[in-house]
């Protein structure tokens, strides 16, 4: 019986996609078949005509390397070190090239091997036909006047970036004003430009009004008139922005918050933290959900900082108190290195406004340096976030918490699942069966950072009973690297020997599954 609503090549398209590896829709990359993957798609092309367009169909879906299209044309071929396009191009010819060209979906390209007359010579012979009509994302390093030539009806999803983002680029501007032409590009939702742009470039941007993730980055925006102008962005609901050279900053425009950013949720910007409050208040109350901060080094010192990020925070809990659920802070390396942080620094009411969000689910604190706290102060933070799922905090040489802060956040905060924390675990309470019940704690990754440690089995005993599905440990590659090590390593045996005992006293429970090993410190911001 046909399926009510599935062509039979729609069916058997989606059988051949499970022939290729897992793939990953990041504009910058996708899985890239290796040899038996790229055989098994064509001996199913070549096995029999019902299954030839569907295995070419994914076959050909994600292309990182243009040259194989264009080899199909018998005019393109190698000169010196440079590909061109040179000579008679038939009806069969195009209809070759068309006959695979049309079934690709996402490109990624660089090859300057190419000479930009292939591309100029090519959109002439086809009178602006688009060389890949079915285009949906298109990434690419500039290569000059070749940009155009893939420009597509059907584009959702745009990147483009430069090697260096100090110098001027005519081909990316020229590009862009073309990508602004909402009658010929109509579907263009998601677009990361991180290359530098004229301030006519940037402004032109509010004319894309399908726009639903803008990332800009490297693109020297220095005035706070682009913020107002992408305001307008009726769907506009990821926005990631890096300023430049803030000394002309501009922060004096009509919009009103009402109106600015209807559908925006998520906000990143790499800043000066003097600039920030201003910005948010273009937004609208109670609308963004995830908020992310990487604070560039101003002019002012330490202690002024610190008044900005506390300017920070305020504005975000009067404004955002009751959407926020993401919040992403990060210093400056330069910042970290200008002022030693004293302890009288680390003030914990600094962070009050944010303890007066409840809804938060993640809060992420990269290099933040004016956090060091006690047991206490740990306890009052997972008290009033009961609903985190992931937390990290910035990492101390000499921490003052103790292995009490990790009990904190498993009695009160039951969604988490991800913990960053410093702890000194060198003075661990003794292990009983009656003074260390084992937790049901659901956490599964734990980065304890440069935490200091004397005895790892006692430690991984006191991990294993506070977090017995833990999948995953890591730490800070310093001295400590040994003891943690063992840390990981015993904590599979722990587990096992609890599945034991539970087999053995009739319990269904089983041993949970680690994967248990030593990870480098790795920093990551989310946007």
């Amino acid at each position: 019986m046909a399926h009510p609503t599935l062509q039979n090549e729609d069916i058997l398209r989606e059988i051949v996609k499970h022939l290729s590896p897992p793939m990953d829709h990041k504009i910058v990359s996708f899985s890239k078949f290796d040899a038996p993957h790229r055989a098994t798609l064509l001996n199913v092309a070549l096995s029999c005509k019902v299954f030839r367009d569907p295995a070419l169909d994914v076959l050909w879906m994600n292309v990182d390397d243009i040259l194989n299209l264009f080899r199909v044309l018998p005019a393109f071929y190698r000169l010196n070190r440079t590909y061109v396009l040179d000579g008679p191009i038939s009806e069969n010819d195009w209809s070759r090239f068309d006959f695979y060209a049309q079934r690709i979906r996402h490109l990624v390209y660089f090859d300057p091997e190419i000479d930009s007359s292939v591309y100029s010579r090519m959109t002439w012979l086809r009178q602006s036909t688009p060389i890949l009509p079915s285009l949906i994302s298109f990434c690419a390093v500039p290569f000059g006047p070749g940009l155009l030539s893939f420009l597509s009806p059907t584009l959702r999803t745009v990147g483009i970036f430069t090697a260096s983002t100090n110098e001027h680029v005519p081909a990316v501007w020229t590009f862009m004003d073309a990508l602004t032409d909402s009658e010929k590009y109509p579907y263009l939702e998601n677009l990361n430009v991180q290359a530098l742009l004229t301030p006519p470039s940037l402004l032109s941007l509010s004319r894309i009004p399908n726009l639903r993730d803008l990332t800009l980055f490297g693109v020297g925006v220095n005035d706070l008139g682009l913020f107002a102008a992408l305001s307008e962005l009726q769907k506009l609901a990821s926005l990631s922005i890096e300023f430049r050279g803030s000394s002309s900053f501009v922060t004096r425009h009509k919009v009103q918050p009402a109106t600015a950013f209807p559908a925006l949720e998520t906000l990143s910007l790499s800043i000066e933290t003097r600039h920030v409050p201003p910005l948010l208040k273009f937004l609208p109350h109670d609308k963004l959900k995830k908020f992310g901060i990487i604070a560039a080094a101003g002019t002012s010192g330490t202690r002024q900082e610190k008044l900005n990020w506390l300017k920070i925070f305020e504005t975000i809990g009067s404004r955002f108190s009751g959407s926020m659920k993401s919040l992403d802070f990060t210093v400056d390396h330069s910042l970290m290195s200008q002022t030693a942080i004293e302890a009288s620094d680390c003030d914990f009411q600094m962070f009050q406004p944010l303890r007066d969000m409840p809804e938060l689910e993640e809060v992420l604190f990269h290099l933040f340096p004016w956090m060091s706290f006690s047991d206490e102060g740990y306890k009052a933070l997972a008290a009033v976030w009961p609903k985190a799922q992931k937390l990290a905090f910035p990492p101390s040489p000499t921490p003052i918490a103790t292995f009490i802060s990790l009990q904190y956040f498993a009695l009160t905060c039951p969604a988490l699942r991800y913990l960053c924390l410093s702890f000194d675990a060198c003075n661990l309470p003794p292990i009983a069966s009656d003074n260390l019940p084992l937790s049901s704690h659901t956490l599964e990754q734990l980065d304890v950072l440069s935490s200091p440690v004397a005895d790892e089995r006692s430690a991984a005993r006191h991990i294993d009973r506070l977090f017995p599905s833990l999948k995953q440990l890591s730490f800070t590659p310093v001295q400590n690297n040994e003891k943690w090590q063992q840390v990981t390593a015993l904590l599979p045996i722990l587990s096992a020997v609890r599945g034991d005992q539970s087999a053995r006293h009739g319990l269904a429970t089983q041993p949970s599954k680690r994967l248990c090993r030593p990870f480098p410190f790795h920093f990551r911001i989310s946007y």
